[in-house]
């Protein structure tokens, strides 16, 4: 009787198998597209900051950095980095240009290793390419700006000179002159 209880556990056993078995590898491949998603996401924050890291004013670029805390929140290291340079960016702290500039390669550095990019070292990030064009509009907007304000300013002046003139001139038109003779009714 030994051999038939035991085909029965195996039966029963290949049956619970054979169902679980689909809903198994359908939570093993939402659980795998969740981690690409998550790939992907930490992918293109350190993209959109390699891309950027010649203008770090620019709105994607800081946009990218503020992510960090929420993307990268399981990735210690990354984390760690990111709040030394944050930290470095804050106008208190007074840091030099150098001491931001390593900070950021440190973060980049600590993505790549998140990320998988064994091969990119930190003297990867150090050069960019900035055409000329991009720097003489950059000047040229600066330049536009500064006058702009300075007309506007100048204009503003011009406005309360002309307004004052103007109010001379009402109060000059409603006053009777002293010296002009009265007309006769």
């Amino acid at each position: 009787m030994e051999p038939q209880s035991t085909i029965k556990t195996v039966e029963v056993i290949n049956i619970i198998a054979l169902l679980l078995s689909p809903v198994i590898a359908v939570c093993i491949g939402f659980w795998l597209q969740e981690r690409k998603k998550i790939y992907e996401v930490k992918k293109n924050i350190f993209l959109t900051l390699i891309a950027h890291r010649g203008d770090q004013v620019h709105h994607n670029f800081v946009n990218s950095l503020n992510m960090i805390d929420f993307v990268f929140r399981k990735d210690k290291a990354v984390i760690t980095a990111w709040h030394t340079h944050r930290d470095n960016l804050k106008q208190d702290r007074h840091c030099t240009p150098d001491e931001i500039r390593r900070s950021l390669l440190n973060l980049l550095a600590e993505m790549t290793d998140c990320l998988g990019y064994k091969k990119l070292r930190q003297t990867s990030f150090e050069e960019h390419y900035v055409p000329n064009a991009h720097y003489n509009q950059a000047v040229f907007d600066i330049v536009l700006r500064d006058n702009l304000v300075g007309y506007l300013k100048s204009g503003k002046e011009v406005f309360e000179f002309l307004k004052k003139e103007a109010d001379k001139k009402a109060n000059q038109s409603t006053s009777v002159p002293t010296d002009s003779p009265m007309p006769d009714t």
